[in-house]
Parts: structure tokens; sequence; C-alpha cells
């Protein structure tokens, strides 16, 4: 958790759009060719170790849906606080 806060909340603006995109695309590969685990397919085999997309989307989704209004009162020249509604 220490690690992270270290990370630049500016990094974080500027990734979120691609880590988005990312994480759609990863999806969509697992719809492809997913391995079925437990009865469900949700994992890609990395060779060494399997992934689940859908954690980086637990991450990515809530960054994006704080984004999205940031820009937009930002691009409308109005101030909300925080930066974004209440993210």
């Amino acid at each position: 958790m220490l690690l992270l806060a270290q990370i630049n909340p500016n990094f974080l603006r500027r990734s979120t759009p691609w880590l988005y995109a990312g994480g759609c695309l990863l999806l969509l590969v697992v719809a492809a060719i997913g391995h079925i685990g437990m009865g469900a397919q949700r994992w890609l085999d990395l060779g060494l170790f399997r992934f689940q997309p859908s954690e980086l989307m637990k991450l990515a989704v809530p960054m994006m849906c704080c984004l999205v209004p940031a820009r937009a009162s930002a691009a409308a020249g109005l101030a909300v606080a925080g930066g974004a509604l209440a993210c």
C-alpha cells in the first residue's frame, strides 16, 4: 500500500484510458481463447501463471468513471471539488 501511494497521480490520470482499453482487449481475448478453470472461462494462460483480466478491470473501471466527469467539467470550465465528482 505504501508503494502504491508513491505513484504520481498525474501518471495514473494519463494511463487510465490505456489501462481501461487494455483491460477491455484482454477480456475479449479471454472470450476467444480463455482457459476454463473451476467451470468458468475467465483465465488467460500465460505459461508460468494464469491471469484474470477482470482483476485489472476492478481498478480500471472506477478510475475511468472518475476521469470522464473530471475531463468534462474541466472542458466546461467548471471547478469540481477534488477534481472529479467525489472520486
